[in-house]
């Protein structure tokens, strides 16, 4: 049997409505009791390949999000990362951070923990150094994770972030790349909310 679609969806839509779905499904597991208001904000999504030093392929799909809380001085951070890359499936558990790289303002990045192969809790940090600079094929993708770290959890923690965790891994990665999307993109969001 043959699929044959009748209607095409471009890059920019699927991105959108990932984007969307991820945020959606995220948001009512992520809130207390109470409801927040959420004003508006931006983020990253995107996923393809990279060639690593070895010539091996990497495969990601990213997503995250920084939202403006109405009454709040922190922001909420959400989105998820998936990778493949040398034989190792990498998944994010928890995203800590999310905004522009000091002193970049083309680039974003992303910190937060995730495991191998569904075991560990590791570090992890993304760099995305061109994704605002425009234009399709241009995107630089950068990996970094470190050792498996013991985090202690705080029952019943809002998934607003907050200053005092420190999202930034200590020594050297155990494992990392960085280089141009060979297929895939990036896009950047912007996210309005209104009545």
């Amino acid at each position: 049997m043959t699929l044959v679609l009748k209607e095409t969806i471009n890059r920019r839509t699927a991105i959108g409505a990932t984007a969307t779905a991820l945020l959606a499904f995220n948001m009512p597991g992520k809130v207390d009791a109470h409801q927040i208001a959420v004003q508006g904000g931006g983020g990253v999504a995107g996923g393809g390949s990279i060639t690593l030093g070895d010539g091996t392929p990497a495969t990601f799909s990213v997503f995250a999000t920084r939202l403006t809380v109405e009454g709040d001085k922190n922001p909420l951070i959400m989105g998820t990362v998936l990778l493949s890359a040398g034989g190792k499936q990498y998944a994010c558990t928890n995203l800590l951070d999310y905004g522009p790289i000091e002193g970049n303002a083309d680039g974003r990045e992303i910190y937060g923990f995730m495991t191998i192969d569904g075991s560990g809790n590791h570090s992890f940090h993304i760099t995305m150094p061109d994704v605002a600079a425009g234009g399709f094929g241009t995107d630089t993708f950068g990996f970094e994770i470190f050792a498996s770290v013991e985090v202690m959890a705080t029952p019943g923690a809002s998934p607003v972030a907050t200053p005092n965790i420190e999202a930034t891994p200590v020594g050297e990665p155990i494992f990392n790349f960085q280089g141009p999307l060979t297929t895939g993109d990036i896009q950047l969001l912007t996210l309005k909310f209104t009545e």
